[in-house]
């Protein structure tokens, strides 16, 4: 009874060990721009008119390659007489000896109190499923589908002396963390009495900032109109704010035939990760004579027109401290999950006899639609978006250009 519905079964293994020689100055700091280090070991400088050379590089005569060890156990198989085909896979990926920077005392006297070393370590694990079938077969009509999902873990396992890392303002890389979380100031809410915003500190209290005085107050649940006691909001109230990679991630594509006629649909999916909305942060609510999002009119007004209960009431050129402009802020960042139609496209074969009296073998034409819509609470253009600046990396939507839609007509001929 088994051998009448299963075609093919199979396990398999797999280990390898890889080396990364992409190991230069600017892989280790983060850049692209000269990837040899040799060639910043001295710098040319002016000794008032004379040329000179300076020490801008200490060597490590310990460095080595990066290496990489992946792990991964599958099975295959195909059911119904090949109808139905999967695949099932677990990876798990250990990048060790990474190239970083050890900073060291100013005492040394190395240049900018730092060098290379192989001192960090980050692990990937991912559990992988496959389905891709032929679900309807018949003279006129045909739906063959494929499907993917992926589920996804990293981790920071180790850095040099356990020092966090902030590639940006907005983000950090922490071991026993997600690679470049994002990190930030958690947002409580509004006061409703006066419009000021209010943050948690790290040992759990409130903290608001007071517009009127342009400086932080405690914030105090039962008396909340007392601006009295001073207080602060400094970067070590700041604390991870959700995974900027995501924790799942697939696609669903799709093929219809009916007679001559041909339709493809393409789904993507994505999701588990945050996305800072540094746009909407920054550039629509900077509290400048400028345009703005029309989150603004949900602004506190009066207590008894409180607004929406996350947007304080206006005052003029106070974006640091009513917003945290600058830094991630809890308010801002925002699930990044997705469902995207990625492609459509329709096509319709000419008929072979229309052709025979033409000498071409066959003529398909064709009209395509890309990122045709997203379905997403996101609140910016596109959850996908990379900032436009190189100062900021995933995670991070500052200015950032959506995909574009594209619209193609075309047709194939064969001779």
């Amino acid at each position: 009874m088994l051998n009448e519905w299963v075609n093919d079964f199979r396990f398999r293994a797999s280990y390898t060990t890889i080396g990364n020689s992409n190991i230069g100055y600017a892989s280790a700091k983060g850049t692209t721009n000269n990837d040899y280090p040799y060639m910043d070991t001295y710098d040319a400088v002016k000794y008032g008119d004379l040329t000179a050379s300076r020490w801008n590089n200490m060597g490590n005569n310990n460095l080595k390659w990066e290496t990489t060890e992946t792990f991964d156990l599958g099975i295959d198989g195909s059911l119904f007489n090949s109808r139905l085909n999967f695949e099932f896979a677990y990876w798990q990926k250990e990048s060790k000896d990474l190239v970083m920077q050890v900073l060291t005392s100013p005492a040394l006297g190395l240049p900018y109190n730092a060098y290379f070393a192989n001192v960090g370590k980050v692990k990937n694990s991912d559990i992988e499923l496959s389905l891709n079938g032929q679900i309807i077969s018949n003279k006129d009509f045909s739906w063959s589908a494929d499907l993917n999902f992926s589920t996804t873990s990293n981790t920071v396992k180790q850095l040099n002396n356990g020092n966090d890392i902030f590639p940006d303002t907005y983000t950090i890389v922490r071991e026993g963390e997600s690679f470049r979380s994002i990190y930030g100031y958690e947002f409580y809410g509004i006061n409703q009495t006066n419009g000021n915003p209010i943050w948690y500190k790290a040992d759990g209290t409130l903290v608001q900032y007071d517009i009127d005085k342009a400086g932080y107050v405690v914030y105090k649940e039962d008396n909340p109109s007392d601006t009295s006691e001073a207080s602060t909001l400094s970067t070590s109230d700041r604390k991870i704010l959700g995974n900027s990679i995501p924790k799942w991630y697939g696609g669903f594509n799709n093929t219809f035939t009916y007679k001559d006629f041909d339709l493809n649909l393409f789904f993507r999916f994505s999701g588990g990760n945050k996305v800072a909305n540094v746009t909407r942060q920054t550039g629509l609510l900077n509290m400048k004579f400028a345009n703005k999002g029309e989150e603004v009119l949900g602004r506190w007004q009066s207590p008894e027109n409180p607004g929406d209960g996350s947007t304080p009431k206006l005052a003029y050129n106070r974006a640091a401290g009513l917003f945290n402009d600058g830094y991630a802020d809890s308010r801002y960042v925002e699930n990044g999950s997705f469902l995207k139609l990625s492609n459509i496209t329709l096509g319709y074969t000419v008929p072979k006899q229309v052709l025979s009296k033409l000498d071409i073998s066959r003529i398909r034409v064709y009209m395509q639609v890309q990122n045709v819509f997203t379905i997403t609470g996101y609140k910016g253009l596109d959850p996908e978006s990379r900032s436009t600046t190189t100062d900021y990396g995933i995670g991070v939507d500052y200015n950032s250009i959506p995909q574009q839609r594209i619209f193609t007509f075309g047709a194939n001929v064969t001779f």
